[in-house]
């Protein structure tokens, strides 16, 4: 009886912890997609940024001329 307790607790506990690590990794698929979204859109930003301010600089330099 407490060898079947045993096995039974530990064909118990594997299933019951992937079921909250699957709900974890959906919370958290979730997340990561998110900020990869944010890093994807600052990215961005920050290439326009720069591509900005080099036109700016030409246009500057070349005002200058």
């Amino acid at each position: 009886i407490e060898l079947n307790n045993v096995h039974y607790i530990i064909y118990f506990i594997p299933t019951y912890t992937r079921h909250v690590v699957n709900l974890f990794l959906n919370i958290n698929n979730i997340i990561v997609i998110i900020i990869i979204i944010i890093i994807i859109v600052i990215i961005i930003i920050i290439f326009l940024v720069i591509i900005l301010v080099i036109v700016a600089m030409i246009i500057i330099f070349n005002n200058h001329k």
